[in-house]
């Protein structure tokens, strides 16, 4: 919907958004990589058949680029792949902060860039993981093993409340972590409904917080690719 093709400022102040279909997009906001920023209060963000993130990434921040968001409603289907907001692997170093918004969806904050600090406060994070062949995370910090990972990246929330929710009610991932170097800080005052994951194997892209998860994932659903282990991890299981 707006596209920052600048390195100034864009200031966006409330308005209703219902998602755009620019380039590779489905972008609500986007800088397309030209590392500018944008500020962004109030406002209602919502996908459509086509259209399923706030700031989806194709290069929405660049390195160093600037992103802060306050009082801002996004909300994603129930049954959409996508994220709230989404920080591809271009925005390395970049500065991030949300202040007293509302972000729902599988995946809200969805971090690909490196060395990035993330600030939220006083702030509502709400993951609906509601998709039987994939684990979701209100805060997922990603690792693709080839080259897109968010090591050194550090997310800190502030007050406020995350809430991970499957189908049943039961608690799915408040926090997923892919990353050697990655780390994300909660602070005592923020309400927590959830578990944390860290993951140690994937399988084409898919994470798995157990290696039996990834090979009962090949048994299950019949993947083709290999299990890549991404971390050292210590186990007492027999895995078979």
């Amino acid at each position: 919907v707006i596209c920052n093709r600048t390195k100034g400022t864009v200031y966006v102040n409330g308005g209703n958004f219902s998602g755009g279909k620019y380039y590779a997009g489905n972008n609500n906001l986007s800088d397309y990589g030209y590392g500018g920023t944008f500020s962004v209060k109030g406002g209602t963000f919502t996908d459509n058949p086509v259209a399923k993130y706030i700031a989806e990434g194709y290069k929405v921040i660049e390195e160093n680029g600037k992103f802060n968001v306050e009082d801002v409603t996004v909300t994603i289907g129930e049954n959409v792949d996508g994220y709230a907001i989404n920080f591809p692997g271009m925005a390395d170093n970049a500065q991030v902060t949300i202040k007293n918004s509302e972000l729902t969806s599988r995946n809200p904050l969805n971090i690909w860039g490196e060395n990035m600090v993330i600030n939220v406060y006083d702030s509502e994070i709400i993951s609906v993981d509601n998709n039987t062949t994939y684990d979701y995370a209100a805060i997922q910090l990603n690792n693709d093993n080839y080259g897109n990972v968010a090591n050194g990246t550090v997310v800190n929330v502030y007050g406020g409340t995350i809430t991970a929710l499957n189908d049943n009610d039961e608690p799915s991932n408040v926090v997923a972590n892919a990353t050697e170097t990655g780390v994300v800080n909660i602070s005592d005052e923020t309400i927590v409904t959830g578990k944390v994951l860290n993951y140690v194997a994937n399988i084409g892209g898919v994470y798995f917080g157990s290696l039996q998860a990834a090979v009962n994932a090949i048994e299950k659903y019949g993947y083709n690719s290999p299990i890549v282990i991404m971390k050292d991890f210590a186990t007492s299981e027999a895995t078979t």
